[in-house]
């Protein structure tokens, strides 16, 4: 069982990395070749992924290690920011916030189906 009071600051610190990580997420749309917003992208994803993976949520922690994948592969060059790559880390973001919202609500990171959310 998760310690309720590093549950909530959990909550509270991964909103205020959404919030940066949706700031530059958008500063990407006109500034795709700026590496020091795409390393505060990177330093947002990371923040939350390590808070979730110390707490045991496997699946948050799973799914954003998957997008620091991504992220990994901009950083070196490996991968180019595209239109596609940029819109996938946006349904990533809103992913990362439906696994927060049913976290938060008490209803576990297990109701949030990955596929679906970033379907819709």
């Amino acid at each position: 069982m998760i310690d309720e009071e590093l549950l909530k600051e959990f909550i509270i610190e991964s909103g205020e990395h959404l919030a940066d990580l949706e700031f530059n997420l958008n500063k990407l749309i006109d500034e795709p070749a700026n590496p020091e917003t795409l390393n505060q992208v990177f330093r947002a994803i990371h923040s939350i992924k390590g808070s979730a993976d110390y707490l045991g949520l496997a699946k948050t922690g799973g799914f954003l290690h998957s997008l620091e994948g991504i992220l990994e592969k901009l950083r070196s060059g490996d991968m180019k920011l595209t239109t596609d790559v940029l819109n996938s880390l946006f349904l990533g973001m809103d992913t990362v916030k439906y696994l927060l919202n049913d976290i938060s609500k008490g209803e576990g990171e297990e109701q949030t189906d990955i596929v679906d959310a970033q379907a819709s």
